[in-house]
């Protein structure tokens, strides 16, 4: 018995040893602590800082923000870019130059249907031009209905051109041919909608009237008349 008296003073004595002596080592360790913050935060800022970067721009930076600050602001661009497509187009009829491509990138830009047929008219069986024909506002669905017939079998391989003339004879109310060109296009592998091409004949367009390649670049991808179904 009293062996286990003289057991739990002791532990009882242990605990409060450790009690007294855990108030000095925290305060300690909360020191290094910070003393160790300190020093970091000196040595961050002892650190040579980075100075600024200054831009400096080239002649040809220099155009580009003189063309993007009038293309910005400058509300009348469109009506600008349409004088000067047409104004560039006339100057080809006259001197016997202009192409199909030259029609067809007015037709699209400036909403010129006219000029569109023509464009067909010089190459009856010009695929992105056919493309372009069967969805613009200004051609009859008649219109429509034989330039999407005309792709469809131009580019017997492309689903869209399937997809378009299907949606083309349904509003015509032709749904049996309807049904079987859709049928067809199960087992066609490609989707063209000759993104890239009007895009490119776009572009080269607005260079040619003077345009800075960006804003050339830029118009050709935001300001076309993307066909629909």
């Amino acid at each position: 018995m009293v062996a286990l008296l003289l057991a739990a003073l002791l532990w009882i004595s242990n605990k409060q040893s450790i009690e007294e002596d855990s108030p000095q080592t925290i305060p300690a360790e909360k020191a290094r602590s910070e003393k160790t913050k300190e020093s970091i935060n000196q040595e961050l800022h002892s650190a040579p800082q980075v100075e600024s970067f200054e831009f400096t721009a080239s002649i040809e930076e220099n155009v580009y923000k003189q063309h993007m600050s009038f293309f910005q602001e400058n509300w009348r661009f469109p009506e600008i870019m349409h004088k000067k497509l047409n104004s560039w187009l006339e100057e080809k009829e006259s001197d016997g130059t202009a192409s199909s491509e030259d029609y067809a990138v007015v037709a699209d830009l400036n909403n010129d249907v006219e000029r569109l047929r023509t464009a067909i008219e010089l190459d009856p069986w010009n695929k992105s031009i056919l493309y372009q024909a069967t969805s613009h506002s200004r051609l009859s669905l008649e219109e429509k209905l034989t330039y999407s017939q005309r792709l469809y079998e131009v580019d017997s391989d492309n689903s869209l051109a399937s997809y378009i003339y299907a949606a083309r004879l349904m509003q015509a109310g032709d749904r049996d041919t309807a049904f079987d060109v859709l049928e067809h296009s199960i087992d066609q592998k490609d989707f063209n909608s000759f993104k890239f091409e009007t895009q490119l004949s776009v572009e080269d367009a607005l260079l040619e009237i003077e345009y800075h390649p960006t804003i050339a670049k830029f118009a050709s991808i935001t300001m076309r008349r993307t066909p629909y179904l």
